[in-house]
């Protein structure tokens, strides 16, 4: 009987020690990160991040034990995210972070306002400040659309300085300062760009403020609203920007300079005018188009099928492409085909390290929460020493990583505003 008792016993405190074991948060053992976070914050403009809070991030801090109690999302993805993050550092929420995971997404890239608010200190300024104040007891993971290259003015990245891990998803911005390099191994005139729908957002973020730069001696003195720059571009430089005419959708849209007249026009041709075009110059001619996740594949295929019918010579044909399908593979025989991969595709919808696809989100987040080394994700010159590019990394490509001054767009703000027009 006293025999049965002493095992009772025994079994009895196992049992309160095991019990005791799993009321403590649960962490791998890491000599790199001994800390144990209680509580994790999500900000975010993703319109699917309650899909990523709610699926893996869920899971993982479910393994890790963290009550759901101490877990908050902060879902801006239909608001002004500089404006929220602001007004809540302000409530003084930020006073009672300590101890947690932070993950702050911006997957719409810093805006062309984050340096010139009214009365305001720039956004990357206030970035550095709070997580200046928030690293000796948090952990702090930054995704942004925005390549660092273009805030890394007036010391604008220094808080980048100041988180764990930056993972940077802008290939756009890699993509088009490759081509605008390669464009510039010439003398940059006498050279038509053709986009496609989905790429016409490049005129307005990327190729007017380069052509901005190129004549600022010329227009420094002229206000914003007064420049034609396309017009201009093709009058100084004989630059063709050719688009697509969305309210017809049968054609292009170009501006032309009539020497007679001295005059910009907007010049419109059909689809069937544009094959063997005479006035376009397909020795100088770029092809830029876009693929997105919702983008239609056929419909994308057809339109680099259309590129292919203006000239029996072959030109360059640039797609960014994060919509995990292929356009260079089902046109092998074209040389001078060119796509950005499926970085941001795999990253969010997994992947896995290696040439071919880039690690997932919910890889580098596990990573991140369990205090593993994180350095093996580094994979892009930047300010912090942990940077994660969403790229295809392998030998090849045609992808030009090691930084370009084709443009510099966050600068003295006097120039930037100028640039921007704000």
């Amino acid at each position: 009987m006293k025999k049965s008792n002493k095992i009772m016993t025994i079994v009895l405190s196992m049992l309160l020690m095991i019990s005791g074991f799993f009321a403590m948060p649960f962490k791998k053992a890491s000599a790199d990160d001994p800390e144990v976070y209680t509580s994790f914050y999500y900000f975010s403009d993703n319109p699917n991040c309650t899909t990523y809070y709610n699926g893996f991030m869920d899971e993982i801090l479910d393994d890790y034990n963290m009550p759901a109690a101490n877990r908050h999302l902060y879902n801006w993805s239909n608001v002004d995210f500089e404006d929220e993050f602001r007004d809540w550092c302000g409530l003084g929420e930020l006073n009672n972070v300590q101890d947690a995971f932070i993950v702050l997404e911006m997957s719409n890239g810093l805006s062309p306002e984050c340096i010139t608010v009214d009365n305001m200190e720039p956004f990357p300024s206030f970035l550095y400040n709070v997580f200046s104040d928030l690293n000796s007891t948090c952990k702090i993971m930054f995704i942004c659309a925005t390549d660092e290259t273009r805030f890394d003015n007036n010391d604008y990245n220094a808080f980048l300085n100041e988180v764990d891990i930056h993972i940077n998803t802008d290939m756009m911005t890699i993509m088009m300062g490759t081509i605008l390099n390669v464009i510039e191994q010439n003398v940059f005139s006498d050279v038509d760009i053709i986009l496609n729908t989905d790429a016409t957002g490049v005129v307005g973020e990327y190729l007017v403020p380069y052509f901005r730069s190129i004549q600022y001696p010329l227009l420094s003195a002229v206000s914003y609203e007064d420049v034609d720059v396309l017009g201009m571009m093709e009058n100084l430089e004989d630059i063709k920007v050719i688009m697509p005419a969305q309210e017809l959708n049968s054609g292009y849209m170009y501006y032309s300079y009539n020497e007679d007249t001295n005059d910009i026009e907007e010049v419109f041709k059909t689809l069937d005018e544009m094959a063997g075009f005479s006035e376009i110059n397909f020795d100088r001619f770029y092809s830029i188009g876009s693929l997105f996740f919702t983008s239609n594949h056929t419909s994308y295929c057809s339109w680099v099928d259309s590129m292919m019918n203006y000239s029996t010579d072959e030109f360059p044909i640039y797609t960014y492409n994060i919509s995990g399908q292929s356009v260079s593979s089902q046109y092998s025989t074209y040389t001078q085909m060119y796509e950005t991969g499926h970085g941001i595709y795999h990253f969010y919808n997994g992947g896995n390290d290696g040439l071919t696809n880039p690690t997932s989100w919910a890889t580098i987040f596990e990573d991140f929460v369990y205090g593993e080394d994180l350095t093996i994700h580094n994979n892009y010159d930047g300010l912090c020493d942990v940077t994660y590019k969403t790229a295809i990394i392998g030998p090849g490509g045609w992808l030009d990583f090691s930084g370009f001054d084709c443009w510099d767009i966050y600068m003295e703000e006097d120039i930037w505003s100028y640039y921007h027009g704000i």
